[in-house]
């Protein structure tokens, strides 16, 4: 599987990887689902690289596992939502992004929340949704108070950018490393 990825034939990698499938458990396997969404995302076959995903995040949410690895799933299959441009379902997927993270009682862990409103406000802004990029970077900065405090780096910049996006000026969405 890995030869073919390195090769770029993915169509055969993507056939090795369904095979091993057979023969493991993917409860001790899990990655497998991984590897294969992005495999089939590197095939541009971003339908099946969703389904592989849900596989594995429905797998890793049957095993109870970690806030971080189902927050690095809901990740990847808005990414591949976004890649195809289908909004709603990518924007679902941050939502729930936001949902693991954001009632942590280590601020750290709470902070990452405000990522999946930063996704969401670079996917409404590539699509020209002015009014909704905007509610999502208010969101982020009314969260970014009780979770990090009114003089957290964070928060201040979160108001000096959404200040700047508002104010229609200045302000290079592809600058900000979403």
């Amino acid at each position: 599987m890995n030869g073919y990825k390195q090769a770029k034939a993915y169509p055969q990698a993507i056939e090795t990887a369904n095979k091993v499938l057979e023969y493991v458990e993917v409860e001790k396997e899990r990655s497998l689902f991984e590897d294969i969404a992005k495999l089939y995302s590197a095939a541009k076959d971003n339908k099946k690289s969703i389904e592989y995903y849900k596989k594995y995040l429905s797998l890793l949410k049957k095993l109870g596992k970690s806030d971080a690895e189902i927050g690095k799933v809901l990740s990847e299959t808005a990414t591949e939502y976004e890649r195809q441009k289908l909004d709603d379902q990518a924007l679902g997927f941050w939502k729930d992004f936001e949902g693991v993270f954001r009632p942590s009682s280590e601020k750290d862990t709470a902070a990452l929340s405000l990522y999946g409103n930063l996704r969401a406000f670079a996917l409404y802004h590539r699509r020209n949704k002015v009014t909704e990029a905007g509610k999502e970077l208010d969101e982020a900065v009314d969260k970014s108070i009780p979770i990090l405090g009114d003089e957290h780096m964070y928060t201040k910049t979160l108001r000096k950018i959404l200040t700047a996006y508002k104010l229609g000026g200045g302000l290079e969405i592809e600058s900000l490393t979403l």
